[in-house]
Parts: C-alpha cells; structure tokens; sequence
C-alpha cells in the first residue's frame, strides 16, 4: 500500500469518525457512544415497529390483485436490514435482495443508492469470500432507530 494511499484511507476514516460523532450527539449521544439511544427497551421496541410495518407491508398483497401497486424496495430493505441486525443477524447480498421485494436488478440498484448515501455498507463475507454481507452503517442504523422512536411517540 502506498503511503498516498494510507494517507488518503486515513482521512476519509477521519471523516467517518467525524460522520459518526455528529450523528452520535445529534441522537442523544456523545462522541464515546449513544448514551440514551440503544437502551434495551428502546431497541426492543423499535424491532417490534419495524417488524410489524414490514410485516404490514406484506400483507398488503393478499388483498389486491396486483403486487406491483406498493413498491418502495429501498424502504423495504431499510426495514428488512433494520430487524435483521437488531437480532444480530449477518445478512447476505442475495437475501437483502429478497428483503426488498423487488426484482434482483431493482434490489441491487437501491442497495448501491442507499450505500452511497451512507446508511448501508456492503463487504466480502470473510467467512465465505465468495459471498457479500450487507449491514446498516451506524448512522443507518441510528436514523432508523429515530424514526421507528418517532412513530411510536
């Protein structure tokens, strides 16, 4: 690795951190962690937020004719990711993609918008290279947890 390199991966990490602090405080946090954020209950609460609008989601299609009419694959897979890894499950690519219900090519695409946009991270699956994890960053992952908090309140 060339010295470049090092120095240009060791900024955009800078750059992250700085990302994460301020998504940290802005949630209730400071620059060490969520302080009120990621209690037990919270957590457990939002889960069942999300699970019950992703299962609501669902659902939707037992009652129409047509399951083309309620496609929002990008809200599906924030959904799907958000209660996978709040029950810390590792996720593949392949199964985001089924999470999304979508066609695999639309899937895709919303995975590579939503990872340009900072709230999932795709990465080789070190236990089998040949596969690929998807995870909500921890801004991802925060945002959602708000939101699911929000609706509850």
């Amino acid at each position: 690795m060339s010295k470049r390199h090092v120095t240009d991966l060791s900024a955009k990490l800078d750059a992250m951190q700085n990302l994460l602090n301020e998504v940290r405080e802005a949630s209730g946090g400071d620059s060490y962690g969520p302080t009120q954020i990621n209690t037990d209950t919270r957590l457990k609460e939002a889960l069942e937020i999300a699970r019950r609008a992703y299962n609501n989601r669902r659902s939707r299609c037992n009652f129409f004719d047509s399951k083309n009419l309620f496609g929002e694959p990008a809200w599906d897979i924030l959904l799907d990711l958000f209660i996978r890894q709040a029950s810390s499950e590792r996720v593949l690519v392949k199964s985001a993609c089924i999470g999304a219900a979508a066609p695999a090519t639309t899937a895709l695409r919303w995975l590579n918008v939503l990872e340009e946009q900072g709230l999932l991270s795709i990465a080789i699956d070190p236990e089998d290279r040949r596969s690929k994890l998807v995870s909500l960053t921890p801004r991802g992952f925060e945002s959602m947890l708000r939101y699911l908090h929000t609706v509850a309140a």
